[in-house]
């Protein structure tokens, strides 16, 4: 764990390590091997913090880190977030969560009818394969059809998740 925060802090540092070198040294940023009934989702709700303890206390819900994601840049850091977006990867167990679970859960904790102040805090869900991106175009449609309103919520293709500084990691939960 003390060298993915090295890795984190990485844009400080001189002689920075490549995409590839970082992923070797810390796994979150790679695209999660996991067994058969676990999948990922990465998630963008305007802030980290409340997202994360409010999944994390959930059954079926193996992992919940923070962290930065949705931009090109490498590196970012809470004080230097670039072009990436506040973001929750979660690791669910699909025995008890369907993506479209996840999906419900995530309007449920922030408001996909907000239009965003910065990037920072946008609402976005990062897809890692063809079935999420569709079930999130289906689900968002569905809901702008029922309710009338427009969702600025983004869909776009997951990129390299950042794991966030470690004081971040459940911050509510040591408040």
């Amino acid at each position: 764990m003390a060298a993915c925060g090295l890795v984190n802090f990485g844009n400080l540092l001189t002689g920075r390590p490549s995409v590839e070198e970082a992923m070797k040294i810390c796994p979150q940023l790679q695209e999660p091997t996991l067994s058969s009934t676990i999948e990922t989702a990465d998630l963008c709700l305007g802030w980290f913090w409340g997202p994360d303890y409010e999944f994390t206390n959930k059954k079926g819900i193996e992992s919940v880190v923070v962290g930065y994601a949705g931009g090109a840049m490498d590196w970012p850091t809470y004080r230097s977030i670039q072009d990436h977006t506040e973001a929750i990867r979660i690791e669910y167990d699909t025995s008890a969560w369907s993506f479209t679970d996840i999906l419900q859960e995530f309007v449920t904790q922030h408001s996909p009818y907000a239009k965003p102040y910065s990037r920072q805090y946008r609402s976005a869900i990062l897809y890692h394969n063809a079935d999420q991106k569709e079930q999130a175009e289906q689900f968002l449609a569905n809901m702008e059809k029922t309710t009338g309103k427009k969702i600025y919520t983004d869909i776009e293709k997951a990129t390299p998740f950042y794991r966030a500084e470690e004081y971040h990691q459940k911050y509510i939960q040591k408040a």
